[in-house]
């Protein structure tokens, strides 16, 4: 038996058996919604997402797989007013919506075709590959029908240009999809958007621990970067976290 995945769209049964209970997935998983952690979470992509974050604390803003609810919580302690979550996981979305935000259960692309030209912002962390080929191009079309003219979309995937990509890769068994970074320019030039930026999600110093790690990976990138060079004479996107932070803007 499967399950549809949104307007008929078929989910294969390994998907539903998983995604019906993701949260065994990860036995750390607090049952309440935990705001230390998720301010010590938010200290880090605030920082890393600040220059795709809109202007405007009105602007309307969703998070497809959402999970429990971190970056929602981060973004309405900034004054950002209209923020709503989406998650296939029920447990997921009932930790989340202990923060008060706007978190419904239900699948992302029933919510985005209800959702035509709605909202400035769209964001998905870790969730672009979970999807096969097909889907994957579905998701961006359908993100670019549910944006506001000139309304920004964010993904964070796993990087195939990565030495460490694979590990990420492999490291969740609903994994479908790898790309490169300008493999998700060009798709995302496809489907409709512009302005196309790329970047590492690479260790941010805000402490001594995180320094440490700053200038460990600056080390490291470099070297994976001469590697790079000597190989193929470098690539358009310099990039060699094992996930890495796209976004554009829609046509």
């Amino acid at each position: 038996m499967c399950l549809m995945g949104g307007k008929g769209w078929p989910m294969e049964e390994y998907r539903s058996r998983i995604y019906s209970q993701y949260e065994l997935l990860w036995p750390d998983q607090k049952t309440l919604f935990d705001e230390e952690e998720a301010l010590r979470w938010g200290r880090y992509y605030l920082r890393l997402l600040k220059d795709f974050l809109p202007k405007d604390k009105n602007s309307a803003i969703l998070e497809l797989g959402c999970g429990t609810g971190r970056l929602l919580y981060n973004l309405k302690l900034m004054g950002y007013s209209e923020v709503k979550g989406v998650d296939l996981s029920a447990e997921q979305a009932r930790i989340a919506r202990q923060t008060g935000i706007d978190v419904e259960q239900r699948d992302v692309f029933d919510v985005l075709s209800e959702n035509p030209e709605t909202f400035q912002l769209i964001i998905a962390l870790d969730f672009f590959e979970h999807f096969s080929k097909d889907e994957c191009l579905r998701l961006l079309d359908a993100c670019r029908d549910a944006l506001q003219p000139g309304g920004r979309l964010v993904l964070q995937t796993v990087n195939a240009q990565s030495p460490m990509g694979l590990s990420c890769r492999y490291a969740d068994f609903t994994h479908e999809t790898c790309v490169t970074p300008g493999c998700l320019r060009n798709l995302m030039t496809l489907c409709g958007f512009k302005d196309y930026q790329a970047r590492e999600r690479a260790p941010i110093p805000y402490g001594m621990v995180s320094f440490i790690r700053f200038v460990l990976w600056g080390i490291i990138r470099r070297l994976i970067w001469m590697y790079d060079m000597v190989e193929v004479t470098g690539t358009t996107y310099p990039i060699y976290t094992r996930n890495f932070i796209g976004s554009a803007v829609k046509k």
